[in-house]
Formats: structure tokens, C-alpha cells, sequence
């Protein structure tokens, strides 16, 4: 007889899960498993003196990172660096969107903002 080993229900035949308790049913009767045959083998010691394999490094090609004040070719004008934590952003931002710190409104930062406003 199989039961829920959670709540201790017995199992309809070809339950998947415990009608009381809703937890998954085991398929086979535990008391029915056997164990493995045998002994199990431990991994046999290397040899006196052998190095072990270096680790698994793949080779992936340098990762070159720009300059902290570089601006995309197709941003430029439309994108600026937060000065707070400098990541690239919008010039109509407000906050930066990364850090949440006020940004200085272009007129006021010396930008080139129309002056009859």
C-alpha cells in the first residue's frame, strides 16, 4: 500500500498526488525499494605526485570597455552620463533612472538651453 509521506494518507492506486493534502505521492512502495548491490567503490586516489587538471577556462575574447565619457555615435546629443553614478542616460532625464539622483536641468548646468524660457 502506498501512502502520502506528508500526511500519512493511503494512496489510491495511481494517485500522483494525496487527495487530503494535495503533496506529490511516491510511485512505488517504499517499502519495496532495495538497495543498490554492493558496495559502493570510492574514486580511486591519484598517484603520488601527479598535478591535478587546471580548471575549465573557456577562452572568450578580451571584453574592451570604453572610455568613462564616451557616448555612442548615434547618441550623441541625444545621451549623457549621470554624474552621480555615470551611467549613459537620456539629456531629457529628469533622475537618473540607475542611482534615482537629481540631474541638473541643461540650463542651469551651463548647456545650450533656449534663453526665453
Amino acid at each position: 500500500m502506498i501512502v502520502c509521506p506528508h500526511c500519512g494518507t493511503a494512496a489510491e492506486p495511481g494517485a500522483l498526488f494525496c487527495r487530503k493534502c494535495g503533496h506529490t505521492v511516491p510511485q512505488t512502495d517504499p517499502a519495496a525499494w532495495t538497495p543498490a548491490p554492493g558496495p559502493a567503490v570510492p574514486w580511486p586516489a591519484p598517484p603520488p605526485g601527479a598535478i591535478p587538471p587546471p580548471p575549465y577556462l573557456p577562452s572568450a575574447p578580451p571584453v574592451v570597455i570604453p572610455a568613462m565619457d564616451w557616448i555612442p555615435p548615434g547618441l550623441a546629443g541625444k545621451a549623457a552620463h549621470c554624474p552621480r553614478c555615470n551611467s549613459l542616460i537620456s539629456t531629457a532625464a529628469v533622475i537618473c533612472p540607475v542611482c534615482l539622483a537629481p540631474l541638473p536641468s541643461p540650463a542651469a548646468g551651463g548647456g545650450a538651453g533656449a534663453p526665453g524660457r
